[in-house]
């Protein structure tokens, strides 16, 4: 079941596993190869941050210069919220209270 149906050769799973059993064999071990290994994620993992904090303070500071430049552009003559005229007087009835106030 293992032979090719071409000729009667090795299959294709036995080539495979020869030839990644000879790539297995020809890899070496470096002895320092975890810590070279952390060191760049580390160091990656450093740069996404700051990267990020920078996109952040570059965010913030257009919204202020944007918000800055709508307030400068702003019509001063009509103000909504602050009116200068006189508050309403009201007179209300005081409340009876029991006890001290």
């Amino acid at each position: 079941m293992n032979e090719s149906p071409h000729q009667g050769g090795p299959s294709s799973d036995e080539l495979v596993r020869d030839v990644l059993e000879t790539l297995a064999a020809q890899v070496s071990v470096s002895p320092d190869a975890y810590h070279e290994v952390r060191a760049e994620w580390v160091r990656r993992q450093r740069r996404r941050k700051r990267l990020g904090v920078l996109i952040a303070i570059v965010v913030v500071a257009l919204a202020d210069l944007i918000g800055l430049w709508a307030l400068n552009r702003a019509d001063t003559g009509g103000s909504v919220i602050f009116d200068d005229s006189a508050p309403a007087q009201r007179h209300e009835p005081p409340v009876p209270r029991i006890g001290q106030p």
